[in-house]
């Protein structure tokens, strides 16, 4: 005997419940905007953004392409969505996290360079926390991964005028870029070395009375030859990197040492060109290319042995992280359990 059915055939269905739409559950909230090609895209989609019903406060970056925004309690985020849609512009949640990461930095020579690198980083949106390393070449940063990337922090140390060489750990381009710049600065320090004595030589006739045989033109246009290689190869180092400093406003020991040999060398050109001028004026024709050699040829020496240790010094901070082991043992309550090392 089969059973009846308990419930009438004419009962209802359930009701079917609309899915509520999804509601902010944060003092802040960041999106990437897509769709914008200029600051004033941005000043669009802010002013969209404050005028949206439940919207406390709102920033739109343009060069990050990011929007920030304070909700009031209950604010719907479709309805975000909706009205920046209207405008021609996808408004995208993002949800990251905060990263810590350590990357090398190439170029940098003094305190000045760490001060802009340092304070180029701290203008990212999204930035924590920067610190620069001269000692070992690196940069360690905080930041918000919902907010910028690897590739915001390489522009922001690019144009400042520094090399970006990746993350720590990735050793091999590293240490490619590395051994180049040993061999570029080598081939430079033995033109310095090779032209300086020499230099030195033809500039001291007190000391080196045979250096007299030779009339006074003749020892001015000869260290002239000899200065110039120096001054314009080997000291290349120096005048690049003074330049790039000139085109951010600023100055470090490069422009030092470029002002400083590229005044004695251009004064002692004159001197060897123009003579009759010095003489009518009643100047000696002292020329000052020895200066200049000597102070490229020893800075440039300084600055080799300090690319060398501090490759040294790199190399063993990357081997001692590779000794860190992936996961860590942990005793609690008497049970052994093996977590990340990280966490």
């Amino acid at each position: 005997m089969m059973a009846k059915d308990s419930c009438p055939t004419s009962c209802p269905l359930p009701e079917a419940r609309p899915v509520p739409p999804e509601k902010s559950s944060g003092p802040e909230l960041f999106f990437r905007v897509e769709g914008m090609s200029c600051a004033a895209c941005a000043a669009r989609v802010e002013k969209v953004l404050k005028e949206t019903k439940g919207v406390k406060e709102a920033q739109v970056n343009f060069a990050t392409a990011t929007a920030r925004v304070v909700p009031e309690p209950g604010l719907e985020i479709s309805s975000l969505v909706e009205r920046v849609k209207e405008e021609g512009y996808e408004l995208k949640p993002l949800s990251g996290g905060i990263e810590k990461v350590t990357v090398r930095i190439g170029g940098m020579t003094c305190a000045a360079c760490v001060a802009r690198i340092e304070k180029a980083l701290k203008r990212l949106s999204g930035v924590k926390e920067a610190q620069v390393n001269l000692a070992t070449g690196t940069a360690t940063v905080v930041y918000d991964t919902a907010l910028i990337g690897l590739a915001d922090l390489r522009q922001a140390v690019e144009e400042e005028g520094y090399e970006f060489l990746g993350l720590l750990t990735e050793a091999l381009p590293a240490e490619r870029v590395e051994e180049t710049r040993l061999k570029d600065l080598k081939r430079k320090l033995w033109v310095a070395w090779s032209l300086a004595p020499l230099v030195f030589v033809f500039s001291m006739p007190r000391l080196f009375p045979w250096v007299t045989k030779l009339s006074l033109e003749t020892r001015h246009l000869l260290l002239l030859a000899l200065s110039t290689p120096v001054q314009f190869y080997a000291g290349a180092e120096f005048l690049g990197r003074a330049l790039k400093a000139l085109r951010h406003r600023s100055a470090d020991m490069n422009t030092l040492v470029s002002l400083g040999t590229l005044s004695a060398y251009l004064y002692s050109a004159s001197v060897t060109f123009f003579p009759n001028i010095f003489r009518q004026a009643g100047l000696p024709l002292h020329v000052y290319f020895d200066s200049a050699v000597m102070i490229i040829a020893f800075v440039l020496l300084g600055r080799y042995l300090e690319v060398k240790a501090r490759g040294r010094a790199t190399d063993a901070v990357r081997k001692l992280l590779k000794l860190v082991p992936p996961t860590a043992r942990v005793l609690k309550d008497g049970v052994e359990k093996e977590i990340p090392a990280e966490a």
